[in-house]
């Protein structure tokens, strides 16, 4: 009976070892859409499920939020309304916008919130296989600027004081989104955690085995292969603008979908930039502004910026990179 007792016992101390390990180590995997690109979030240890999910649906509130081409939200009611009137933004929108405008102000209008008209016109081009006239480029270039964007702290109204105006948060929102799920998971004592938006990654904690968050990069010219990996450490994150996602032809020319707001066309200086920061926000902005800038006036800035590290593949595929970047070329 004693020796019976004992066996009851050592089996015991067994389930509880197991549950306890699998506990500690649980991983939980979603892969979903949002913001028009692939959503993945993987989180470890503890509570990884109820984590996961949280994460997932702030995200998918942002991303019916910040859906510009919906007049019932509130920043597709700011655009319509560009001219006449101004909208009460809800707190993340309102948050989102002021450190556009920040930025808009910091890079010198390399990256500018208010791009959508000049999109609007490069889109259109796309589509026909003609090019915009220079009249009509200097026409849409008169309806972008920061200055036109009217933020009210005191009850978070926003307004675009000239008619045609209108914001593309496509430069900044995926960034702001990968963001705010890297904080909920900090607040929320996860383990470890991967946030990945396409092209803005954020990681928190560590991985189980102790080894470092290691990102591919993708090759701008090559489909099949990466350029390189980049270890990120807990808190970091990364986000690259690249040429080649979006890009056409047109006469026999590439056009990169990257509109430089202060020349009117689009950005042709740079095959890709990656930028690794400490706020996955400023990485999204800073990306798309550096590529906006081309790879030396880039590299500048970029060296500016406190706790920032840069990656540029510049037009004729040679790269740029920060000094002490974590980055690891794949072989040719």
């Amino acid at each position: 009976m004693k020796n019976k007792r004992i066996w009851i016992i050592f089996l015991l101390l067994i389930a509880l070892f197991v549950f306890l390990y699998f506990r500690h180590n649980q991983v939980v995997h979603i892969k979903t859409s949002a913001m028009h690109t692939t959503l993945e979030i993987t989180v470890y240890g503890p509570g990884a499920e109820e984590k996961t999910n949280a994460a997932k649906a702030l995200i998918e509130d942002l991303s019916s939020q910040f859906n510009w081409f919906d007049h019932q939200t509130d920043i597709g009611a700011i655009n319509s309304l560009s001219g006449k009137a101004g909208v009460t933004a809800s707190p993340d929108l309102f948050e989102l916008l002021k450190m556009a405008q920040a930025g808009s102000i910091q890079t010198k209008g390399a990256f500018d919130v208010t791009t959508e008209p000049l999109i609007d016109l490069w889109k259109k081009a796309k589509e026909t296989g003609t090019l915009p006239t220079p009249t009509q480029i200097q026409s849409a270039k008169k309806m972008v600027s920061d200055h036109f964007l009217s933020l009210s702290q005191k009850n978070r109204l926003v307004k675009l004081t000239k008619e045609g105006t209108a914001i593309n948060l496509g430069g900044i929102a995926k960034g702001f989104a990968v963001q705010k799920a890297m904080d909920l998971l900090k607040q929320k004592g996860a383990a470890g955690a991967l946030i990945s938006m396409g092209s803005s990654i954020g990681v928190v904690g560590k991985k189980p085995d102790g080894k470092p968050w290691k990102i591919g990069v993708k090759h701008p010219r090559n489909p099949y292969k990466l350029l390189g990996t980049i270890i990120l450490e807990s808190g970091q994150s990364l986000s690259t603008s690249g040429d080649y996602a979006q890009g056409y032809t047109i006469n026999n020319k590439y056009f990169s979908h990257l509109i430089d707001p202060r020349s009117g066309y689009p950005a042709n200086g740079c095959q890709s930039v990656t930028v690794i920061s400490n706020n996955a926000t400023l990485a999204d902005l800073y990306s798309t502004a550096i590529f906006v800038m081309g790879p030396w006036e880039g590299f500048r800035f970029a060296g500016s910026l406190n706790g920032v590290k840069v990656l540029i593949v510049k037009a004729d595929g040679n790269l740029i990179t920060s000094s002490g970047l974590n980055f690891e070329r794949e072989e040719n």
